[in-house]
């Protein structure tokens, strides 16, 4: 979400927390939170979307190479998130 949305959200003086979530289509639900601060400012170049639950295991992978072997992202570079655990829907 923008983050201007957030912040309209509080200068209307919105008294209750704003949570941003995320969660990809293959989980039952959200799998990340992230408390959004009253202090947010229009300056913030977007909100994190937070930690993952309980039971969720998030990777940001940078590439699988040739033999199949996984390569994690550095922190602060761009990948692709992969999750695991009890949060991914089954397929029968």
């Amino acid at each position: 979400m923008p983050v201007s949305l957030f912040c309209n959200w509080y200068s209307m003086n919105y008294d209750g927390i704003l949570v941003n979530a995320y969660g990809p289509t293959e989980c039952s639900d959200d799998i990340t939170h992230y408390l959004v601060p009253k202090t947010i400012s229009n300056n913030e170049k977007k909100v994190p979307i937070g930690k993952g639950i309980k039971n969720a295991n998030l990777y940001v992978v940078r590439e699988i190479d040739s033999n199949n072997e996984v390569i994690f992202a550095e922190e602060g570079e761009r990948g692709e998130l992969y999750v695991s655990g009890i949060c991914l829907g089954n397929v029968i």
